[in-house]
């Protein structure tokens, strides 16, 4: 052997050479577990950001959608809301899921994107009305 191979074997073989690569392993697992949590912490948030969502939502069907179904509008037809009255629930069960989400530490608007918040309104109003 050449005396470049037999240094690469002794320092392969070398105890200070298997607590490096134990250190490096042990240094990805700390990161991976680090990420992992990461992910999962970024998950409950959403699940509590939309859980709050959905409590808001269901205080502003409490407060305009049963008292439409009751009442009726010269506007629209018992059970449904004016487009007036539908951008005042949107506000009011925007505002409540902050409330929610404020009192479990999560900001709804940024979690779940101010933008977003109307579609998933809408989404929950829609498995509402099933």
């Amino acid at each position: 052997m050449t005396s470049a191979l037999t240094a690469l074997v002794t320092l392969l073989g070398s105890e200070a050479f298997r607590n490096l690569i134990a250190s490096a392993a042990l240094a990805g697992v700390g990161i991976y577990t680090a990420y992992r949590q990461k992910a999962t912490a970024g998950a409950s948030q959403r699940e509590a950001a939309l859980l709050a969502l959905r409590a808001g939502v269901e205080a502003a069907y409490q407060q305009y959608a049963r008292q439409a179904k009751a009442e009726g509008s010269p506007s629209s037809p018992a059970g449904s809301l004016s487009l007036p009255e539908q951008a005042a629930a949107r506000t009011v069960a925007k505002d409540e899921a902050q409330k929610a989400g404020a009192t479990v530490g999560v900001d709804v608007a940024a979690t779940l994107g101010s933008a977003n918040l109307d579609v998933l309104i809408a989404d929950f109003v829609k498995m509402m009305k099933r």
